[in-house]
């Protein structure tokens, strides 16, 4: 096609006069009016009222101008007319594209595809920037089409055009020019598939030597076309070696910044983070040395937040944090140390001038609605009302803008706390500007800091201004707050606290001090997100049931989780799997496939937690690592809802916990199945049958249908709640008539001596146990009533104050002495047999008797289980713990206040 422009011409005449005085040939000239058979060659006639139909093939070009000639039209009319023909050349553009199907590219197919391309592509007025995104998209996706499947012949007119417009592509036309850059990538793998590989490495360094940002970042979509995440691979190794070629180190500080943007910052804008991003790290971690080794403190500095990105995002165990740790954070520490405090003059901090007044300080990296704002919105609030008349509450606010900075929205909800925020950023800063010099920033945000008399500083990690404000000492006390990271380690960190009841951080080897927050979530409007659920919901039938959990994709590619979601799916044909999170899709994607359940997984992205807490059903918390903040929100938002967790009693204790965890959301299955049924869950004023109840105690809605399910499908089940306290409530189950599992629990009594809550005894129970629900407590039986040998271990459950313990004191030695000795403690635990209506001198016998310890578990359960007395002790032992529980004060984990005071009173400051 060596026709490169055409003109419409409203005046005959004027179009055959403008192709006689063209001698090049490469015009078409169209004209308006009759058929005139003397016209030259490249003089066409289409009459206007035939204009649209003439060009609906796609075959022949659109005209790019309109000329008037010697017609009489007003200004007013050439202005309408000129509107009219754009308005349809516009039209006809897209449904040519649109018509190309990329789908059904084949040998006899390709040229009617390309023909129309390159239509399109010599019709564009003013240059390729003006073209159309569909245009090129279609240029790239046929160009992958032809790649993929090895490449077309195409007619000698159809390469020659495809050649011509190939070639009319200067390098300097490319560098700045994404839509350019992408129309030449793309027609020149059309015309040589083979060549991708070189094709690849030129694309990336054309993109590596483009200085137009914005140019690049408005128009990256045509670069996820072209390396979609299939190809993501290619991507990354060619952008790398372009960027970070051997004279990276020869640029200035501001081109060194501007290509980690490019690899770093503007990739994870556009694709979502997946495995392949270690090979940037792998990449960056090596410019990471160069820089220590070199002395480039900005570059260093740099560097710290695009390498955690790229590992501690990708990989979530705490050995790949520990790993980040040694790799990234402790060189930083160290070079913070031998060169920047003596290069800076950073001398630390001094003890307060005001011991009345002690001030903290929150540094966050920014105020987004995420999690991390939130979380800490919600300990502001609970702060609120503390008595803390003797502190003073910052909120300093890096708001780096690396990634975009703060949000207004959630400043403003962080600031309707009421507690002073700092934007450093823009107070150091001053502007906007993406490039500025973490260095400098950091200098005088530490500078602020002591100034500002900060006494207690508080910081999670993720910035390299954290580690420098610990490693240089700015504050007297300084405290890392994890968010799920437990190995993270700085020199300069006096403690370490933690909003959230774990036992993961004893891997680090760190004492975390643990303290309580009361989020809120939004919990005053609920009804507005249910009625966006329900929309939501009406997407799928009626009858289904959505099972799912909400946070990072990664979490979700545990075999055994997936394995698990696969059975349940298979098994209940009602159910769907809705994974609300970002991430990377195309490993979990496979996995389900080869599951065969990928068509019942929905992968929805990023969604508002407070409407998909209405949608989730049931909540099957992903192991083994399982949900956080998003978890608890979603147990806040529906009071506790149906949630099934490995860490849920007895899951977390059962030998065959998988197994329980399948069963569990099984039965709320079924549950949810009957729910047209409408149990009824009735308040009986008095104990009736084997149903024990304690009247006029109000109960979580959610749970009441459940409970009477339960009641129903298990008579047998023993069920109390104290009268004046719902929050705590028992239930008991015996299921003699069924076959007991029996399971080693050795490590049960370790627990019972951290719980100062709940947790008594614990049976070696039926697998029907996990169908409690969540909040219920478990009141289980076992090792203390059927093992003489672990009486050792007694007077530790005895001293915990828990309410297992009063109870059993009561049942037995009436008063903790009587536990003080050997003797005493074995004297209560054969009157708790006695009580049970259990011969002491058979259970000795038995235990003293060969055999494997679980046939003997076997006997002694059943003959527990046999007697009316067993029954009658725990109809008592429930009460008991039900009156203790209710008249006695129980103390959780601290909230903030006394925290605080044990914090700073261990202080670190220089004389």
């Amino acid at each position: 096609m060596k026709i490169k422009s055409a003109t419409y011409f409203l005046d005959a005449q004027a179009a055959i006069d403008a192709s006689l005085d063209n001698t090049a040939e490469d015009e078409i000239y169209y004209y308006d009016g009759a058929e005139i058979s003397s016209a030259p060659q490249n003089c066409i006639n289409v009459p206007v009222d035939g204009f649209y139909s003439y060009f609906q093939s796609g075959l022949n070009l659109l005209p790019v101008k309109l000329d008037f000639g010697n017609k009489a039209f007003s200004d007013a009319v050439q202005a309408k007319i000129a509107q009219s023909i754009e308005e349809i050349i516009e039209l006809l553009r897209k449904e040519i594209v649109n018509k190309i199907d990329i789908s059904k590219v084949n040998q006899e197919t390709i040229e009617s595809a390309i023909n129309p391309l390159l239509v399109l592509l010599y019709s564009v007025n003013n240059g390729i920037s003006e073209a159309e995104s569909a245009l090129i998209e279609k240029v790239i996706q046929l160009s992958l089409a032809v790649y993929e499947k090895n490449g077309f012949a195409f007619n000698n007119a159809t390469r020659e055009s495809l050649v011509e417009y190939w070639q009319s592509f200067s390098e300097n036309d490319l560098i700045n020019n994404i839509k350019a850059l992408s129309v030449w990538y793309g027609l020149g793998l059309i015309l040589n598939p083979k060549s991708k590989t070189e094709a690849d490495k030129k694309y990336f360094e054309v993109l590596a030597q483009s200085s137009d940002l914005m140019e690049i970042y408005n128009n990256y979509h045509y670069i996820t076309e072209a390396f979609p995440v299939k190809y993501f691979d290619a991507y990354i190794e060619n952008y790398t070696k372009a960027l970070f070629d051997d004279g990276f180190f020869d640029k200035t500080i501001r081109h060194q910044k501007e290509a980690v943007c490019k690899l770093v910052y503007f990739t994870i804008m556009f694709y979502e983070r997946n495995k392949s991003f270690l090979k940037i790290y792998t990449a960056l971690y090596d410019i990471y040395r160069q820089a220590l080794s070199r002395g480039l403190s900005e570059l260093v500095l740099w560097l710290y937040s695009p390498l955690l990105y790229c590992h501690n995002s990708i990989l979530i165990s705490q050995d790949d944090f520990a790993k980040f740790n040694q790799q990234v954070d402790k060189p930083l520490e160290n070079y913070i140390k031998s060169k920047l405090i003596a290069e800076l003059q950073c001398l630390p901090c001094r003890e307060n001038a005001n011991t009345e007044l002690v001030k903290v300080g929150f540094v966050v990296e920014r105020v987004l609605d995420y999690s991390l704002t939130n979380v800490l919105c919600a300990l502001l609030n609970n702060l609120s009302t503390e008595n803390l008349s003797h502190y003073e509450f910052t909120v300093y606010d890096l708001n780096f803008k690396e990634l975009g900075g703060s949000n207004a929205e959630a400043v403003a909800k962080l600031c309707a706390t009421g507690f002073k925020y700092v934007d450093l950023h823009q107070e150091i800063v001053g502007t906007n500007e993406h490039f500025y010099s973490i260095l400098d920033k950091v200098v005088k945000v530490r500078d602020k800091i002591i100034q500002d008399d900060i006494g207690l500083l508080i910081a999670t990690n993720g910035r390299p201004e954290v580690n420098f404000l610990f490693a240089t000492r700015t504050a007297p006390v300084q405290v890392f707050w994890t968010h799920g990271n437990y190995v993270f380690d700085c020199d300069g960190i006096d403690k370490r606290i933690v909003h959230y009841q774990t036992e993961d951080y004893k891997v680090s080897g760190f004492e975390f001090i643990e303290f309580e927050i009361a989020a809120d979530y939004g919990l005053q409007n609920p009804k507005a997100y249910q009625d966006k659920a329900l929309q939501l919901k009406q997407k799928w039938p009626q009858e289904t049931i959505f099972l799912g959990s909400i946070g990072r994709l990664s979490k979700l590619e545990s075999d055994s989780y997936l394995a698990i979601v696969a059975k349940l799916l298979k098994d209940n044909p009602n159910t769907v799997y809705l994974a609300c999170g970002s991430g990377d899709s195309a490993e979990l994607k496979a996995k389900l496939d080869r599951l065969g359940v990928l068509e019942r997984f929905y992968i929805e992205g990023y969604v508002d937690p407070g409407v998909y807490a209405f949608v989730i059903d049931i909540y099957l918390d992903p192991f083994p690592h399982g949900g956080g903040e998003s978890l608890q929100e979603y147990r806040a938002r529906t009071q506790q809802g149906l949630v099934v967790c490995v860490n849920d009693e007895p899951v977390r204790f059962l030998s065959n916990g998988l197994d329980a965890y399948v069963l569990k959301a099984s039965t709320y299955i079924q549950y949810l199945k009957r729910q047209d049924n409408a149990f009824k869950y009735e308040r009986p004023e008095s104990f009736t049958g084997k149903t024990i109840m304690c009247s006029d105690v109000p109960i979580n809605e959610s749970q009441a249908g459940l409970i009477a399910y339960l009641l129903e499908k298990y008579n047998n089940l023993f069920y109390a709640i104290p009268k004046n306290n719902p929050e705590f409530s028992v239930f008991i189950a015996f299921f003699p008539e069924q076959k007991l599992l029996l399971v080693d629990v050795e490590d049960m009594f370790s627990y019972a001596k951290i719980s100062d809550l709940y947790l008594t005894f614990y049976n070696y129970a039926l697998r029907d146990i996990c169908l409690i629900p969540d909040n219920i407590v478990h009141i289980q039986i076992g090792d203390f009533l059927v093992q003489d040998k672990t009486i050792g271990d007694l007077w530790n459950i005895i001293d915990s104050g828990s309410p297992f313990a009063e109870a059993v004191i009561q049942l037995t030695a009436g008063d903790k002495t009587g536990f003080d000795t050997v003797e005493g403690r074995r004297k209560a635990f054969r009157q708790f047999h006695e009580l049970a209506g259990l011969d002491a001198g058979q259970m000795d016998a038995l235990w003293n008797a060969p055999g494997s310890g679980i046939e003997k578990e076997k006997m002694v359960c059943e003959m527990m289980l046999s007697n009316k007395g067993f029954a009658e002790l725990m109809t008592q032992f429930t009460l008991l713990m039900c009156n203790y529980r209710t008249n006695t004060s129980i103390t959780n984990k601290p909230l903030l206040a006394p925290v605080l005071n044990a914090l700073y009173n261990d202080r670190n400051v220089e004389g």
